[in-house]
Parts: structure tokens; C-alpha cells; sequence
């Protein structure tokens, strides 16, 4: 899966697509995952904070401070 992970971040950038690396940002673990690639509820939270982060850092979510 890492390998997989290294490769699809590699074509992103050579075709100069946004990627969000969200297995960076996961724990492989029982907290957040109930199989090998299916995440638990723990794990969805993880995800849908880590991704709402991210999105709310970029245009045009961020939010600018006068």
C-alpha cells in the first residue's frame, strides 16, 4: 500500500494535480482501521478532520484575517 501511496503522490506531482496525503495522516492501527483498508468510526473522524483541516486551509475555504 505504500508503494501505491509513494506512486500515486509521485503522478500528482508530475501532472501537477493537488494531492492530500491522507496515510500520512491516519495510524495504521485497530484505532482507526477494523480490517486491512476499511476505517472503523474512530477512523472516519480521524479522516474527516484531516481532510476538513486541509480543505479549510485552502482557497476558497481559508479564511483571511483582516
Amino acid at each position: 500500500m505504500d508503494s501505491y501511496n509513494e506512486a500515486l503522490i509521485e503522478l500528482c506531482s508530475e501532472e501537477g494535480l493537488e494531492c492530500y496525503d491522507l496515510a500520512a495522516n491516519v495510524p495504521k492501527a485497530t484505532t482507526a482501521f477494523y480490517d486491512d483498508v476499511h476505517f472503523n468510526e474512530s477512523g472516519a473522524r480521524v479522516v474527516a478532520g484531516a481532510i476538513s483541516d486541509y480543505l479549510l486551509q485552502q482557497p476558497p475555504f481559508m479564511v483571511q484575517t483582516p
